[in-house]
């Protein structure tokens, strides 16, 4: 699973690199995000692996577990976060391209893709600021054996910021994704009946 998915990754990221696929401001943010799936992926099966060996007691020491349990699920999900953003700013993109037609101006789409992507990815990134200092790690005493487990702990007004943080970034480039494939269906069907209405006009004469 992991070498298939890199291999679709690698072959994503070599696609968004040529020119021709960067054409518009798509092929920025699809770039970007071809980048962060193969990262997601590869800190995905790490930490599978750091905690099988942790639980095996192949790593036991507590400065790694400590530094893994506070980093790699803020990492993993800043980086599905950024997805989620980056798919909503294609969608946004080919949404204007459909209602301005040939008047879209692709070179201000490259421009302004460039100016977004990573301040977007910053500001994503400090919305999950606060999960490493509420990160941390529980021993557990069982019968025979001790177990290290990565817990994390809010209080009730981090709780509250923490699932509002969450449902933001979902349902916010959910709904974004949403409008914009109804404004597309809207404005193809509307310039499809235009042009329909146009040519049964020239008909009677």
């Amino acid at each position: 699973m992991l070498i298939s998915e890199l291999i679709m990754g690698s072959w994503s990221v070599a696609i968004f690199r040529l020119k021709k696929s960067r054409k518009v401001g798509c092929g920025y943010y699809l770039l970007v995000s071809s980048i962060n799936s193969m990262i997601m992926i590869l800190l995905l099966t790490y930490k599978f692996w750091q905690l099988v060996l942790s639980q095996m007691s192949y790593i036991t020491h507590r400065s790694i577990l400590l530094a893994n349990c506070v980093s790699t699920e803020v990492i993993l999900k800043s980086c599905l976060a950024s997805n989620e953003w980056l798919d909503a700013c294609v969608a946004i993109e080919r949404m204007l391209s459909v209602i301005k037609g040939v008047s879209f101006d692709k070179n201000r789409s490259r421009t302004i893709a460039k100016r977004v992507i990573f301040p977007a990815i910053n500001l994503i990134m400090l919305t999950h600021v606060h999960e490493p200092l509420h990160r941390q790690l529980i021993n557990d005493l069982d019968e025979d054996q001790q177990r290290i487990w990565c817990l994390s702990s809010y209080s009730p007004i981090m709780t509250k910021y923490n699932t509002f943080i969450t449902l933001f970034h979902y349902i916010g480039s959910f709904s974004i994704n949403l409008i914009s494939a109804l404004t597309i269906i809207i404005v193809a069907a509307r310039n499809r009946f235009k042009v329909e209405s146009g040519r049964a006009f020239k008909k009677h004469f």
